[in-house]
């Protein structure tokens, strides 16, 4: 069995939505859908991370490691790949056995299923080395006709990659990212409901009538 680090960032701050990751989804701060379903299955992982640039104003379960992200990996223009890397060095740190692959889930996707952490550990050996995992949907209500000057090719449904989960190797994020080798992902599709993202303050709502629908509250 793989050695895998489950890994949670968020931040203290949101440009778009005040407070996002604390704004309440269903009965709870949102992030807590996300620490509370890692919870869940925190048997599938040798450590569990929260990494933030404010750790310690979230309450996250005692089984996460706090890791403190620097503010300039929070901003809009830091690739999300480095707070990943960081958060794997700082772990390394105080771990015994090396970590062989990252999972990152992100708090603005509180809908999943333990089903699809399977299917991605499933895939771990089926894989390249450089080669990311992730999750994604097929948005059916967005079509190139309804796109001002969209510049794409090929379907008419353009797939949307959500950021519902995604599993880095450790030789990616210490040896082919800092050589600026970027990855290929391999995705597996999910139901879009399990993988949509909340950015605004409507998506909240969209989210919510999700989360009835999938029994989810």
């Amino acid at each position: 069995m793989a050695n895998v680090m489950a890994l949670v960032t968020v931040k203290g701050f949101s440009k778009r939505v005040h407070g996002k990751s604390f704004k309440e989804f269903c009965g709870k701060p949102l992030y807590q859908w996300t620490t509370d379903f890692i919870e869940t299955i925190k048997n599938k992982f040798a450590v569990m991370v929260f990494s933030s640039d404010v750790p310690h104003s979230f309450n996250v379960p005692s089984g996460f490691i706090r890791v403190q992200r620097p503010r300039i990996l929070c901003e809009d223009f830091a690739p999300h790949t480095l707070s990943v890397q960081h958060a794997l060095v700082e772990t390394e740190k105080d771990c015994r056995d090396e970590i062989e692959y990252v999972m990152l889930f992100q708090v603005t996707n509180p809908l999943r299923y333990a089903g699809d952490v399977d299917l991605m550990l499933g895939e771990l050996d089926r894989v390249a080395c450089n080669t990311c995992l992730g999750t994604s949907y097929t948005d059916h209500n967005l079509k190139v006709s309804y796109m001002i000057n969209y510049g794409g090719y090929g379907s008419d449904c353009p797939r949307v990659h959500s950021g519902n989960l995604y599993v880095y190797s450790r030789e990616f994020l210490l040896k082919a990212y800092d050589q600026c080798r970027f990855p290929a992902y391999h995705f597996i599709e999910i139901p879009k409901e399990r993988g949509y993202n909340l950015n605004v303050d409507e998506d909240f709502a969209i989210a919510e009538a999700f989360a009835r629908r999938g029994g989810y509250v």
